[in-house]
């Protein structure tokens, strides 16, 4: 079953967004460290400081709460603005891209 966990953020200052950039650059280790499927990293189109991380992730079942590693990367983010976290499940019947 695909799950993914978002995680935005709002920085609101320079200096916190300057700070964000850096932590930023940490993704791609996170990514390979982690069982993680993919990371995805977005911005807002029309809010600068505005960031949403997915975590994509693929299990046996769905995960209800939110992963260890999922959960220390919001922890963090903390430190850069207001954070939000949550987790979807993918519906079954989805299309999917093909290849």
């Amino acid at each position: 079953m695909r799950w993914l966990e978002i995680i935005t953020v709002r920085s609101a200052g320079r200096e916190q967004r300057r700070s964000l950039d850096e932590f930023l650059k940490q993704i791609p280790k996170f990514a390979a460290q982690n069982a993680v499927d993919s990371v995805q990293v977005f911005t807002n189109a029309t809010v600068e400081g505005d960031l949403s991380i997915h975590l994509h992730w693929n299990s046996r079942r769905a995960e209800c709460q939110k992963s260890s590693q999922g959960l220390g990367l919001a922890q963090t983010l903390r430190e850069h603005g207001l954070v939000n976290h949550s987790v979807w499940i993918e519906k079954d019947g989805t299309p999917r891209k093909r290849s």
